[in-house]
């Protein structure tokens, strides 16, 4: 490309040309009209390629719409949250969406609220839900279309992506009973956020249902790996538990220095799972076994839901809560004992999964 400040900006010729597609073709892409995925991604390409930013305010003028989705995130040191922002980003800009983040604890939250009241954005995907941010998404979901993802919200009709935490909990209590451990322990956490709440809530209720209602439980202050090791010394001086379920893998992670720093073994003094399938569960040094949160398949519905409602925006059509199975993925923490069989987990995911449309 001719980066000569006295050369024109490109523009969608030029990206038709590079692409080898029809200038209608691109304008289709723009548009987030029905394109082939394949023709999709070689436009975008295109425009990648010679630097076509397109023209905010005729998209604006053409279709109401200005191709800016706003996303909102919670705790970036949890690892969680960068990877779901790569597939959030990845599923808008496949669908032709330029994306906006805010950090909700950085006044993110306000922040969407004042870009939508503004006009800046067409709608919001928020992934840091919390009892404290009910006014704030109350306020944009009366203005742009909004979609919570991984953290839900019961009372709120919105749309809501999220996995089953509750089974999720529930199939670690179940996984440590059957495997024989004793004495099985939980790190918990806020309960103000759905995702934490449900999944304690799960684990303790197959644990009553077990005749097992009697067991450690102690509860961090804010779901960091200082908190899991910290909480975890506290644990063992206190308690002579066999296996332990973090809320979140952060908190194993934690978790599993701090046991190693008291003397303890893992897998052999001690197991341990966490929750969502970080990528640093997956490292050598921690070799996690923990319950998985499809982080792209999340992604990739919040915003195909969030543009159906663009395209939509007269239909008055019931929230979606769509619900996604847990799976457990077992490695060396609880060494490497097996449970379910395949059969089983995709028994289990096929009952698990589903998708409704309610007013709840």
């Amino acid at each position: 490309m001719n980066t000569d400040a006295r050369s024109p900006l490109p523009t969608s010729k030029d990206v038709a040309r590079v692409a080898g597609v029809s200038q209608a073709t691109v304008s289709r892409v723009l548009s987030n009209h029905a394109v082939n995925p394949e023709t999709r991604e070689r436009v975008l390409k295109a425009m990648e390629k010679i630097g076509y930013r397109p023209n905010l305010a005729a998209r604006a003028m053409r279709t109401s719409q200005l191709g800016i989705v706003g996303v909102v995130v919670a705790r970036l040191s949890n690892p969680l949250y960068p990877e779901l922002l790569q597939h959030l980003g990845s599923a808008l800009r496949a669908a032709g969406q330029q994306m906006v983040v805010w950090h909700s604890e950085s006044g993110g939250e306000e922040a969407a609220l004042n870009a939508a009241s503004q006009g800046l954005v067409d709608g919001v995907i928020f992934a840091a839900a919390t009892a404290a941010s009910v006014r704030c998404i109350v306020g944009m979901a009366r203005l742009v279309p909004v979609v919570l993802v991984h953290r839900g919200i019961e009372s709120l009709d919105v749309d809501q992506i999220e996995v089953d935490n509750f089974d999720g909990g529930r199939l670690v209590a179940e996984y440590f009973l059957r495997a024989g451990r004793q004495r099985p322990a939980i790190i918990a956490g806020d309960r103000t956020i759905n995702t934490v709440r449900s999944r304690e809530d799960g684990f303790l209720a197959a644990m009553q249902n077990a005749g097992r209602a009697s067991h450690p439980r102690v509860r961090v202050s804010f779901a960091s790996y200082e908190e899991g090791f910290r909480v975890a010394r506290e644990l063992v001086s206190e308690s002579s538990c066999d296996a332990i379920f973090c809320v979140n893998d952060v908190i194993a992670l934690g978790c599993m220095d701090g046991l190693r720093s008291h003397g303890l073994r893992i897998p052999e003094d001690v197991w341990v799972v966490g929750y969502d399938d970080v990528a640093m569960s997956r490292w050598s040094s921690f070799d996690l076994t923990t319950i998985a949160q499809p982080l792209q398949k999340m992604a990739e519905l919040a915003t195909s839901t969030l543009l159906g409602r663009l395209a939509n925006a007269t239909q008055e059509a019931a929230p979606a809560h769509i619900v996604l199975p847990s799976v457990l993925v077992v490695r060396g923490s609880t060494a490497n004992h097996a449970w379910p069989d395949p059969t089983q987990l995709s028994e289990r995911a096929e009952k698990s999964e589903q998708t409704t449309l309610s007013n709840s």
